[in-house]
């Protein structure tokens, strides 16, 4: 009998990977522990092979592990349940990785009310029950391959170190400094206008704080790249690319640039209007699908920021329930899209107006799908040249969700996601959700319409789509 548990297989995995005990010793002290018991994390600190400091972060990175594993697990098991529609769930695991695990499934489902708390109690443990098997099924694998698991955790990860040391080269800025996060740990002033008072959110791209502009005394929202010093990405290239697109766009359903600069790391940041709301995902997650006529007062605001982006000469290329905010103004909501890091000119020719080089446009479009699965249109995946059509598709991805509370294709991976884009034919509403038929003829005949594979087939623009929305 064994006496190893998962995770110390799992603390070896992460010391392997980081290089910080060689493969050979640590299954050395894994059979040792195999075959006579003890404590794994004693006899690594025994043997002084690694610092407090590295042991301690290496306990940190397993017990975010297990964490992880856990919640995905939980996660399978509400999905199989049935009790949660599949994108109700999908947004509460986005969000919860978004917001690094500080918030269980569990606490989320019951805070929105989404499930009695005996039914996600039950979920929990079952979870809990087929995660420990889960794990048992890895820790008996390991054992009976001699823990060749460990070889190729540190090939694998020699290999991703490999590519990012090349990237960094390729991306590294002028400057010599990588694009990241800025150092400061206090807030302060940027650019003697805005005080930066709170962080308001954090993103793939960058942190958003709450500050007050001294020249208006009014507030605004400061958003400032993220990323590490020593790895470069493309997340700077993406955020210098929302600055020069958007900063000439006015519009009451559009969020407004107000400036730009750089922080006195020389990291940029855009200051954007600060809308007191929240976002739109959020609230379809809190209350499910939107009454007929408030869906309507959205979807025009929507379709009318929409118009006013294409004819500035812009594919959002990201429009989504989650880049779209809503505040209220007495008993009335305003809606306005935000986020142009994806954007890019309709016309590769206009890209001078945008001071962008041919190669930074064409960058966003070939080599990579760009975007977020469930909404990405057919010739997005596929990668051809894509027009404003992208963002009419995207759109009726969104009205279906706003009005089902689901998506028109409801599968459980990316793969099967994109495939479902590109092969089937989308679930009508009523298919989605029986027990909210019948829906309007007129708005599934319209959403079927924006979800067309060919992108000619789609409405001729936004405008066509407001005027049907008019008169609905």
């Amino acid at each position: 009998m064994s006496h190893l548990a998962f995770g110390d297989v799992l603390l070896a995995k992460i010391l392997a990977e980081e290089e910080l005990v060689r493969v050979i010793v640590l299954k050395r002290l894994l059979m040792k522990v195999a075959r006579e018991g003890g404590s794994f994390s004693d006899l690594v600190k025994m043997g002084q092979f690694i610092s407090d400091e590295q042991f301690q972060s290496a306990r940190q990175k397993r017990a975010k592990y297990q964490l992880m594993m856990l919640e995905s697990t939980i996660a399978d098991i509400l999905g199989e349940s049935k009790g949660i529609a599949g994108a109700k769930l999908k947004k509460l695991q986005q969000k919860q990785r978004s917001e690094g695990y500080s918030e269980s499934l569990a606490t989320m489902i019951e805070r929105y009310n989404l499930m009695p708390k005996e039914k996600v109690d039950q979920c929990v443990q079952k979870g809990l029950k087929r995660l420990k098997k889960h794990q048992q099924n890895i820790l008996d694998h390991y054992i009976e391959t001699n823990y060749e698991g460990l070889e190729r955790a540190l090939t694998k990860s020699r290999a991703q170190k490999g590519k990012s040391r090349r990237q960094a080269e390729q991306k590294r800025t002028p400057s010599g400094r990588y694009p990241g996060t800025p150092r400061t740990s206090d807030l302060g002033t940027l650019s003697n206008r805005f005080r930066l008072e709170e962080t308001i959110g954090r993103g793939s791209m960058g942190v958003v704080y709450r500050a007050t502009d001294l020249q208006t005394n009014g507030p605004v929202a400061v958003k400032v790249t993220l990323g590490s010093d020593d790895e470069a990405s493309d997340v700077a290239q993406r955020f210098h690319r929302e600055i020069r697109v958007s900063q000439n766009l006015a519009h009451p359903n559009v969020v407004r640039t107000i400036s730009s600069g750089e922080t006195p790391e020389g990291y940029p940041y855009l200051a954007m209007e600060y809308v007191d709301g929240e976002l739109l995902g959020d609230i379809m997650v809190r209350e499910g699908p939107f009454p007929w006529r408030r869906f309507l007062k959205m979807a025009v605001q929507i379709v009318r920021g929409l118009q006013a982006i294409h004819e500035f000469g812009l594919i959002h290329r990201d429009l989504k329930p989650e880049n779209i905010l809503v505040s209220r103004k007495g008993d009335k909501e305003i809606v306005k899209i935000m986020d142009f890091g994806l954007a890019r000119p309709a016309d590769p020719e206009q890209f001078k107006s945008f001071n962008q080089s041919k190669a930074d446009i064409f960058m966003t479009v070939i080599g990579q799908i760009t975007g977020t699965p469930a909404f990405l249109a057919p010739e997005s995946i596929r990668g051809l040249n894509i027009t404003p059509a992208v963002d009419l598709y995207a759109l009726g991805v969104s009205f279906f969700e706003m009005l089902t509370g689901d998506l028109p294709f409801d599968k459980d991976t990316t793969n099967a996601m994109l495939s479902g884009h590109l092969f089937e034919e989308p679930r009508s509403m009523a298919d989605a959700r029986p027990d909210l038929a019948p829906f309007s003829k007129d708005m599934e005949a319209m959403i079927a319409k924006l979800l067309e594979k060919r992108p000619e087939d789609r409405p001729a623009s936004a405008f066509a789509v407001l005027q049907t929305l008019l008169v609905a």
